[in-house]
């Protein structure tokens, strides 16, 4: 009388085992759509930011540019020239740094699993 109790017990454990299983491919399925959707999040964040940024950048070049009409170089004085220089110079950086964002809105993109 042993055996089938054996056989009730070992289909028990299968049935058991297929639910963990189960389990487990859901548990996965829930993390990658969480994981996509953080990434969608840092995605948009990321757009947002460099927008401002870019609209930030373009209106610097703008006053940039509209500070030196009606002024020729050689009516200025060195420190208007120094000014100059370093206002160039942190526009570069600033004009960089949009870059950078850019590439890495880019790169998450790409690295975004697509929906299926």
């Amino acid at each position: 009388m042993q055996a089938p109790l054996a056989t009730e017990t070992s289909a028990a454990r299968v049935g058991a085992q297929d639910e963990d299983e189960e389990e487990d491919l859901e548990a996965l399925a829930l993390q990658a759509e969480i994981k996509t959707i953080e990434m969608d999040c840092a995605i948009m964040d990321l757009r947002r930011d460099l927008e401002m940024q870019e609209a930030l950048v373009a209106d610097w070049s703008e006053s940039s540019k509209a500070l030196r009409e009606g002024v020729l170089p050689h009516e200025w004085t060195d420190e208007e020239k120094r000014e100059d220089r370093k206002m160039q110079g942190g526009l570069r950086e600033a004009q960089e740094h949009v870059a950078e964002l850019r590439e890495r809105l880019h790169r998450l993109e790409a690295a975004r699993p697509h929906a299926s």
